[in-house]
């Protein structure tokens, strides 16, 4: 089981979190059809659907 993503980390926008990635096999950019490596990100990233994500920011204002 992998732990949630943390969204209030900059360092965690990356291609490999992006809805427009295609994933592990081909590696491409859906909009733009360039090759992205994992840790890339570009200007249109948008959290990826369906994984579990947190906000560390949030639960440190709620303490």
């Amino acid at each position: 089981m992998k732990r949630p993503i943390d969204i209030s980390k900059d360092s965690n926008k990356k291609c490999e979190h992006c809805d427009n990635w295609t994933g592990w096999g081909t590696m491409q950019c859906k909009l733009n059809g360039e090759t992205k490596h994992y840790w890339n990100r570009c200007r249109k990233f948008s959290w990826k659907k369906g994984l579990d994500y947190i906000n560390s920011a949030q639960k440190q204002e709620e303490k």
